[in-house]
């Protein structure tokens, strides 16, 4: 992989760093990746902005050397390869180690004063994270977190009451707020292949060394919390600490806590209680929706350690219904355990039979994720004629092209939020891969919620063609 570092453009409002990335044996398209900053100040022209990234993709695509155009620091040089030790182990890959043909130099920002970022998507994880470091840090101290960062990563997951919530928690506790847009995901496939085993930590990492003019140290928040045999998890501590450089330390800390452990955490702090948001939906009309994989286990989890919901004006509901609870569709086998082992004897003891009973027989009729993608796989192989192109929308989660055997793919993942006339776009793609030959469009669970998202979308299809389909798992239509 050869990446070669682009221009930097600043505004007094944004500033925008470019570079672009080639493919030597990998069979990719070249493409030009950015990081734009809404404080101008904080982007530094320095190509380990995108290296972390870059790097961790090269490795796991088959790449057999990293090179770049500009010199990077000793430290990044030093500690990157430790990193792609733990993706080749993480990934199980038998590929030899990534030849890194980069130059190192001596040179170094300015000296700065010391500055602490965090990356904050306003969830569970990151909350916690922001008020233990400011309950153990003193204002003024350079370890305490002065700003957050909130990456717009993928669009139509920076819904405007996320934003706003974001933006209210910086102003309430009194931290900066630094937005950044970028297009670094397109290194990985369109189906997102890596993204959330192998990638997200490298992607935040590449995000942070883009801003070392402006912190010293940034805080990744974990998304895990269990201490013993590594996870296979695109973040953690000795991965991304393993991305700093001479300019920029990142951290991983609090990786031993429970989530359990963090939302009681965020149950004594007002603003935590007040913007916290695990949802995984990414509706306008609300910050949690209540009712997703994310939403159902947090309520249950808050009201197990004896905390009444009605304190947490996050969520629209002062309790919970045991028939949401017996309805609930996760697939992660770790969650239902929880919930059943630990939150259900919790809230038996509080009084709460009727929430038990619910997760209990949540549990008995749990269904792995194999099972509920092998029926939804079936359900479109049923309607889809073998060797058809079908054009499908499931924001990657399904993993779909080898069980859909001949039937070429043709991906919709990110365009509904990605234009200012969403309907119109999104019906122009749709049309020309059925033009193309793709007279099938089908869209998996991951992504109904598009439909509470987007009310042109029901009516569009409606006009595009006929749903022969529509099942709990997947709804399939021929377009016209």
């Amino acid at each position: 992989m050869i990446v070669e570092l682009g221009d930097l453009t600043v505004s007094s409002e944004r500033a925008r760093l470019a570079a672009a990335v080639c493919w030597e044996q990998a069979d990719r398209d070249p493409v030009v990746l950015f990081i734009e900053s809404s404080v101008p100040e904080a982007i530094v022209h320095r190509i380990e902005a995108f290296l972390p990234a870059c790097a961790v993709i090269a490795q796991l695509t088959g790449e057999h050397r990293l090179t770049a155009d500009s010199a990077v620091s000793p430290l990044f040089r030093e500690s990157l390869p430790t990193a792609l030790a733990w993706t080749r182990h993480l990934s199980r890959s038998s590929r030899p180690p990534l030849d890194l043909q980069l130059t190192v130099d001596s040179e170094s920002l300015p000296e700065r004063p010391p500055r602490h970022g965090q990356f904050f998507s306003g969830g569970v994880d990151s909350m916690a994270t922001l008020c233990l470091n400011h309950r153990l840090v003193p204002p003024g101290h350079p370890h305490r977190i002065t700003d957050l960062i909130y990456v717009r990563a993928f669009e139509e997951e920076s819904n405007t009451r996320a934003v706003d919530g974001v933006r209210a928690v910086a102003r309430e506790v009194g931290v900066g707020l630094v937005e950044v847009r970028t297009n670094l995901a397109t290194l990985d496939t369109p189906d997102r292949r890596y993204w959330q085993e192998f990638f997200y930590g490298s992607y935040l990492a590449s995000v942070a060394q883009a801003h070392a003019a402006r912190f010293t140290r940034v805080t990744i928040a974990p998304s895990s919390g269990t201490i013993g045999p590594t996870k296979r998890l695109g973040s953690l501590p000795q991965l991304d600490e393993n991305f700093s450089s001479d300019q920029l330390v990142i951290g991983h800390p609090h990786f031993e806590t429970t989530r359990d452990e963090r939302i009681s955490v965020l149950a004594d702090w007002g603003p935590g209680r007040r913007w916290v948001r695990p949802c995984s939906k990414r509706g306008d009309r609300q910050l949690n929706c209540g009712t997703c994989e994310k939403c159902v286990p947090t309520q249950i989890a808050i009201l197990a350690a004896g905390h009444d919901l009605g304190d947490f004006p996050c969520f629209d509901v002062t309790d919970l219904d045991p028939a949401l609870i017996r309805s609930f569709r996760v697939f992660d086998p770790e969650i239902v355990d929880v919930m059943a082992e630990v939150h259900a004897p919790q809230l038996f003891a509080r009084g709460r039979k009727d929430l038990s009973d619910a997760i209990l027989e949540m549990r008995d009729g749990f269904m792995t994720w194999n099972v509920w993608r092998d029926r939804a796989i079936a359900e479109v192989v049923a309607v889809v004629p073998d060797a058809e192109l079908l054009q499908v929308v499931d924001l990657g989660q399904f993993a779909l092209p080898d069980p859909l055997g001949e039937r070429p793919i043709r991906w919709h993942w990110a365009v509904p939020a990605c234009t200012d006339d969403s309907a119109r776009e999104f019906g122009r793609m749709v049309r020309k891969e059925r033009d193309a030959g793709a007279h099938h469009l089908a869209i998996f669970s991951s992504a109904f919620w598009w439909f509470e998202t987007y009310p042109w979308l029901e009516p569009l299809l409606e006009e595009l063609g006929t749903e022969l389909v529509a099942t709990e798992r997947v709804r399939v239509f021929r377009l016209s």
